[in-house]
């Protein structure tokens, strides 16, 4: 039986260092590990606390969301579109 919360696909690391490098290109950088902490704590207690939005049995596809909604905001700065604005 495999385990639903083996945070794999996209690792923690590779979610901390996405945060980082999107509040860098923000000019944040000084807050960028603290954005990155805050991230991880809301996962953390959505899935603890089974938040509405956040499926409480998959601790791997929170990460995932937050990973891919991390890399939508840098594909759309790469675009030179504003992250309030559709890509």
């Amino acid at each position: 039986m495999k385990n639903k919360n083996n945070v794999n696909n996209k690792s923690v690391t590779e979610l901390v260092n996405k945060i980082v490098e999107l509040q860098d290109r923000k000019g944040n950088r000084q807050y960028a590990h603290s954005y990155a902490l805050g991230t991880l704590q809301s996962i953390i207690n959505g899935q603890l606390n089974g938040w509405s939005g956040w499926n409480p049995n998959s601790l791997q596809e929170a990460v995932n969301d937050a990973y891919s909604s991390v890399q939508s905001e840098l594909k759309a700065l790469d675009q030179g579109v504003h992250a309030l604005q559709t890509a």
